[in-house]
């Protein structure tokens, strides 16, 4: 769960310092509900891989393999994060 933790941070770190600070209470908090009731382990896991699989290119000769239209919006000089 922290290396999806840690991927994310990567991309969220290039855009606001709010993004992580939501980004960590989330995972603080999946990983506290987990920690105290196993049984949501699975939909956790569901919930992670359904979001991170909007952005994620399965074809093999895709590199990087992230779909980075549906991720930034780019206007002007600025780049805005879609979630």
């Amino acid at each position: 769960m922290w290396t999806i933790s840690l991927n994310i941070h990567f991309f969220y770190e290039h855009f606001t310092a709010e993004a992580i600070i939501v980004t960590d209470a989330l995972f603080i908090g999946l990983h506290s509900a987990v920690a105290r009731n196993p049984e949501l382990r699975g939909y956790v896991q569901d919930m992670l891989i359904n979001h991170f699989s909007q952005f994620y290119q399965s074809d093999p000769d895709t590199l990087p393999p992230l779909i980075f239209d549906k991720a930034v919006l780019l206007k002007d000089n600025c780049a805005e994060l879609q979630v």
